[in-house]
């Protein structure tokens, strides 16, 4: 004999007042998670998606970020003679000495508690830095002229930033720059970064070193793996080798770190993307424990008022195990559709637009609210659990009882 699902699944329309509370219990719980996963999704996404994998990022071997670094000018030198780079169609060696700092400005909006202001990513390029970075595209305006006060600015700032737009101004060391054009990076880190001249910006913010060196590895040559070292200077011993262009920096200059562009700013994205799922997840096991008694108690009164429709079907020949199966289907039912719905709540926020302040380089990110198939499957997956957890304790409960007792006590 089958398991009594039509009955099951007819309960929950008949018992429409019972099944509404325990789906909007439900539906809350996965709706909160998809809108703190696409939080923690989105803002690991926009870095992630940044970079290029033949792309190299040199930094100060104990450098967390670019911020943290320095690279001297002689060893920028010794790094714009690498082997394998690639070079532009007029000859140019596709390398980008740059500076990295942090630029505070007031955000556009009313007033909040604790100020207005947030840091921006300002970085210092040379003009090679649009040809190393070719996802990175002049929307508006145009690009600025070298050693003049002019800068561009990333479209997630637009609006974001006060004077960030084509034709503003932002002030640097008490100097006001114009903004002469808008990038677009295709929703990269890139996208909150503010890019003038790094050799005035040098000047302006009398430093003798610069923060890190892109390049740009030539399709013929291997990026390859950096190599290890232990000590520093003379006593500096080799612990591992090296291979391609990471293996040939490494070895000739000591005290860097070389790694290629994408995989940095996918560590970037490691710990604050991991600490915003872990508060995800957290909240909502908390917030899962309501939802879970609530089904278990709109089923444990369901089992007690439907004794005699119990006992009946054990009466005709059903199994107890049948029942169980057939509560439990019934209340991992009643879960996915409180899953489907919260999502369907939730999906509007997708493609929102926000900022938080990355903790690698304390600086603004903007990002937009991602829901894509691993929030939904992870939402969907909060469901079934609720569902099957939560319907355990009365299904085991309605297989249990006898038939005559059930009878005579419906």
């Amino acid at each position: 004999m089958a398991i009594p699902l039509q009955y099951n699944l007819r309960s929950l329309f008949y018992r429409r007042g019972a099944t509404l509370l325990t789906l909007s219990a439900v539906a809350l719980t996965v709706a909160i998670l998809c809108v703190l996963l696409a939080v923690s999704t989105g803002f690991s996404n926009s870095l992630k998606a940044t970079g290029r994998a033949d792309n190299v990022l040199v930094t100060r071997a104990s450098a967390m970020s670019e911020g943290e670094s320095t690279i001297a000018r002689d060893d920028v030198t010794v790094l714009r003679a690498t082997p394998g780079i690639a070079k532009s169609a007029e000859g140019t060696p596709l390398v980008s000495a740059e500076l990295y700092a942090a630029l505070l400005l007031e955000k556009e909006g009313p007033e909040v508690m604790g100020g207005n202001a947030t840091n921006v990513t300002l970085r210092g390029v040379e003009t090679t830095a649009f040809a190393i970075r070719d996802s990175v595209k002049i929307v508006e305006g145009q690009a600025f002229k070298p050693g003049s006060r002019q800068c561009v600015v990333g479209r997630s700032l637009v609006g974001r930033i006060k004077n960030c737009r084509l034709g503003g101004f932002v002030t640097i060391a008490n100097e006001a720059w114009e903004i002469t054009g808008v990038i677009d990076a295709g929703g990269s880190a890139f996208d909150s970064e503010i890019w003038g001249d790094v050799n005035l910006l040098l000047q302006v913010f009398d430093r003798s070193f610069y923060n890190s060196v892109l390049m740009r590895v030539d399709a013929a040559t291997v990026v390859g793996d950096a190599a290890q070292w232990a000590g520093y200077g003379s006593a500096r011993t080799e612990e591992k080798k090296g291979s391609g262009v990471l293996g040939w920096i490494t070895d000739r200059v000591q005290a860097v770190s070389a790694i290629t562009e994408r995989e940095y700013f996918e560590k970037q994205a490691g710990f604050l993307g991991g600490f915003l799922e872990f508060c995800a997840f957290f909240l909502i096991t908390l917030m899962s424990v309501g939802a879970l008694s609530g089904l278990t108690n709109t089923f444990l009164a369901a089992v007690a008022g439907r004794t005699r429709e119990i006992g009946s079907m054990l009466a005709m020949g059903f199994r107890p195990w049948q029942v169980f199966v057939g509560f439990l289907l019934e209340s991992m039912t009643l879960a996915l559709m409180g899953g489907v719905v919260g999502i369907l709540v939730a999906l509007p926020i997708g493609g929102m637009k926000t900022g938080t302040t990355n903790w690698g380089t304390f600086t603004e990110q903007a990002f937009e609210f991602t829901i894509d198939g691993r929030v939904i499957a992870t939402a969907m997956m909060l469901a079934l659990i609720v569902g099957l957890l939560g319907g355990a304790i009365p299904a085991w409960r309605a297989s249990r009882l006898k038939p005559v007792d059930a009878l005579r006590r419906g």
